[in-house]
């Protein structure tokens, strides 16, 4: 099953004239927007980001992404990062570099900031950073749990990149 969130969240008429509280007690548009993607994530299970490249991906700069992954961080969903190949073989350079290498991915991964992420519309930038702003921690806790999501990613590429090392050997390496 796959999940594509631009087709499951109308976000027009979601947010169309909302305005975003911190109050329980008040029902927005936005609130509603939250309630709605965690209920397809839940349902779903499962998100696969596909990213165009590791090293400051776009993704990474568009507020609905990031809120998409922080909530699906936040509701333990597993959450996959796809790449291009040529990306994924960039990646694995950089691992294989050594200190220095493993320095520059960080230094691009954890270039992660919400409160300068942008929206198509701005009326949806507003729209989800208010609902940010609502949330425990603000726009440091969403960063922190993205960048948490993103070292767990990686995490996982070294280790498949260990186990085809172990496999396959060195001379015939790919990470997909």
């Amino acid at each position: 099953f796959l999940y594509m969130c631009f087709f499951q969240n109308n976000q027009y008429r979601i947010l169309r004239g909302s305005t975003a509280y911190c109050e329980p007690h008040v029902q927005s548009d936005t609130q509603s927007l939250g309630d709605i993607f965690q209920s397809n994530l839940r349902r779903i299970g499962k998100v696969i980001a596909l990213l165009d490249d590791w090293d400051e991906p776009l993704y990474l700069t568009r507020i609905w992404t990031v809120f998409e992954q922080f909530t699906a961080v936040e509701l333990g969903i597993p959450v996959e990062m796809i790449l291009f190949p040529s990306a994924s073989q960039s990646l694995i350079k950089e691992i294989r570099e050594g200190a220095t290498g493993i320095r520059r991915l960080r230094q691009s991964l954890m270039k992660v900031n919400s409160e300068s992420a942008r929206a198509y519309l701005q009326s949806d930038e507003e729209e989800v950073k208010s609902l940010i702003r609502c949330t425990r921690g603000g726009f440091a806790y969403v960063d922190s749990r993205v960048k948490e999501s993103l070292v767990n990613w990686v995490g996982r590429q070294v280790s498949a990149y260990m186990d085809q090392l172990v496999k396959v050997g060195d001379a015939h390496l790919s990470i997909s």
